[in-house]
């Protein structure tokens, strides 16, 4: 409940700072909820390329990949959740991967209001060619670029 409350009084600020913001709206806005995954080969350790790739969230229906060659994900994890899930295609194989993670509402600034950082807890995957999943850095803070998950390819 606590949560909530904080996330209502972020929403109501934010429209106010997100409508006042100039310029820098677009840099305020950017992967501050997306966790960076690298794609890495699980038989030679070494970030690998996926072609073909298509990503899409599940229960907001986006696509974010649609048939591309890419060896980095950002997967915009959901402010108004604890989880958020992804269906990962490469070809005619197909992997679900889901996210469980810890909320906090952080002020920015005057200009761009308030963000949430996550703190990523647990990842559970399906395994058609996903061997394995590692977080690598837990914290998906406002406009890092820092990779969060590894993603070993099998």
């Amino acid at each position: 409940m606590k949560n909530f409350y904080h996330i209502t009084i972020a929403a109501i600020l934010s429209v106010f700072f997100f409508s006042s913001c100039d310029e820098m709206g677009d840099i305020c806005l950017s992967n501050q909820n997306a966790a960076q995954a690298g794609l890495y080969s699980a038989y030679t350790d070494r970030d690998t390329v996926l072609t073909e790739l298509y990503v899409h969230g599940i229960g907001n229906d986006s696509l974010l990949y649609d048939s591309v060659a890419i060896s980095k994900l950002f997967l915009p994890l959901s402010m108004h959740a604890d989880t958020s899930a992804f269906r990962i295609k490469v070809r005619r194989l197909i992997d679900t991967i889901w996210f469980a993670y810890k909320r906090d509402l952080s002020y920015v600034s005057g200009d761009c209001g308030f963000t949430v950082s996550i703190e990523l807890d647990t990842i559970w995957f399906t395994n058609r060619f996903i061997d394995s999943v590692a977080i690598d850095y837990p914290f998906v803070e406002y406009n890092e670029s820092i990779e969060n998950v590894k993603i070993f390819i099998d």
